[in-house]
């Protein structure tokens, strides 16, 4: 209960309550002895850390998860945490390593049989493809991802998945961008869910760059018309 707590709080933006929360179920996992409950603690610390740029910490504590997950056969939660180490070495540029440690984490979520979890991950791996130039492998990605989350109409999925695409469609067409990436914004809006640490640079960098290309009456019409999208309307914005 406490992990899920702690889960629930980090993906609203709480970050000072997840990490309480993780904590005292890493504790009351280590006296129960539950190797599970342990590994998804660390997991959660080693996130939350993350977000607080104190990366070394949040290497150790995935790493501590990792092992445990591995050792208990947890694809699911080996999965996450390849995740996470997968953000680690993209806060630090290190494409390279986040390419393999997110191609690790979506070969063991497809293993699970976690489809919102999968849609996270073929966001990661659209995220090392953007940096390296091949948008075309970039925008299969995302659309897998996007289809995911519209079915489930989740916000976690479908927002990062449309900022993204927007960043893809700036190459072609700057106006369906922005319109794009106010979806994601009013979906964010809508549901409370906060960017995450390591994707607000890219998202500040996004939107300069699309209000330099529009100029800001344009660029504020289209981001508006994004905004006041609706879930049956979304997939008509990525159309061909």
């Amino acid at each position: 209960l406490l992990n899920c707590q702690a889960t629930l709080a980090f993906y609203l933006g709480d970050f000072d309550q997840a990490r309480g929360c993780y904590t005292a179920a890493l504790e009351h996992a280590e006296r129960a002895g539950n190797r599970a409950d342990l590994a998804y603690a660390l997991d959660g610390l080693g996130a939350d850390a993350a977000n607080r740029d104190d990366l070394a910490a949040a290497r150790a504590f995935s790493e501590q998860s990792l092992a445990h997950a591995l050792a208990i056969d947890d694809r699911w939660l080996a999965g996450l945490t390849l995740m996470n180490l997968g953000e680690i070495a993209r806060t630090e540029n290190d494409y390279v390593t986040a390419g393999r440690r997110y191609a690790e984490s979506l070969a063991h979520l497809e293993i699970a049989g976690d489809p919102f979890f999968v849609a996270v991950a073929q966001i990661n791996q659209a995220q090392v493809c953007l940096h390296e130039g091949n948008l075309a492998a970039a925008e299969r990605y995302l659309r897998r991802s996007l289809d995911a989350g519209l079915r489930a109409e989740s916000a976690q999925v479908v927002a990062p998945a449309l900022e993204k695409l927007a960043d893809v469609f700036a190459r072609r067409d700057s106006t369906q961008a922005v319109r794009l990436f106010g979806c994601a914004e009013g979906l964010r809006h809508a549901s409370g869910f906060a960017i995450q640490p390591v994707d607000q640079a890219d998202h500040d960098k996004l939107h300069q760059e699309l209000l330099g290309m529009l100029g800001t009456p344009d660029y504020h019409a289209a981001f508006t018309a994004g905004a006041r999208q609706e879930w049956e309307t979304i997939r008509a914005l990525v159309e061909p």
